[in-house]
């Protein structure tokens, strides 16, 4: 398992791809499930995105921070076991991040919270890189990132926010604002964008994200 930066600092990283978008087109059960039920299902899946040529993978955790705000049994089962799972398909050869989705944000439960009893269990595993991916907001991520390098100095901390092609996400709030309070936060490594652009759209957008 390698460190980001390791990669970074002598090409393009490049990720692998949706894990549930992947895996639901297999039989098994629910993705984040599978960890348990269908192991060899979710090895399969990491197995394919490396043997491609992918280099970073992400466990099969995106939806954890939801799952913790919803204090689901056994969520931090499922996230030991997909962290043993991209951890064995990863081995030295390509990194493994720590995958958290959007998590809800609310006054009684804001999201901070539950990105950081999901971090908390990753850092227990000794994880070094994190991916908070698909945002439509950065609600938390800021004061999680703080959190996860107060305690991991050298992670690497990636945000990755879903724009529409008018560089705004679905909760209105357009990516360079997103991206500049990432900047400025200093706990943020990297930022860019995943999911609902195709990659011609997303090329257009992309340059709102330098500033």
């Amino acid at each position: 398992m390698r460190n980001a930066r390791d990669i970074l600092a002598q090409r393009v990283l490049l990720f692998d791809g949706g894990m549930g978008t992947y895996y639901k087109g297999r039989p098994g059960q629910e993705c984040e499930q599978a960890s348990l039920t269908d192991p060899e299902g979710v090895r399969a899946v990491h197995r394919e995105y490396l043997e491609a040529g992918a280099e970073a993978i992400k466990t099969n955790t995106f939806s954890l921070p939801r799952m913790a705000a919803a204090h689901v049994p056994g969520w931090q089962q499922l996230a030991r076991a997909a962290w043993a799972l991209a951890c064995e398909a990863a081995g030295e050869a390509a990194a493994v991040f720590a995958d958290l989705g959007p998590a809800p944000d609310t006054e009684a439960a804001p999201a901070a919270r539950a990105y950081r009893e999901a971090a908390d269990v990753f850092l227990e595993l000794g994880a070094e890189n994190f991916l908070f991916e698909t945002l439509s907001t950065d609600a938390g991520v800021a004061e999680t990132a703080a959190y996860i390098k107060s305690r991991r100095p050298g992670a690497f901390v990636l945000a990755s926010f879903a724009s529409l092609p008018d560089g705004y996400t679905r909760e209105g709030v357009s990516v360079r604002a997103l991206a500049a309070r990432m900047a400025a936060c200093g706990a943020v490594d990297a930022v860019g964008l995943n999911c609902l652009l195709a990659p011609g759209a997303m090329a257009s957008v992309l340059p709102a994200l330098a500033g």
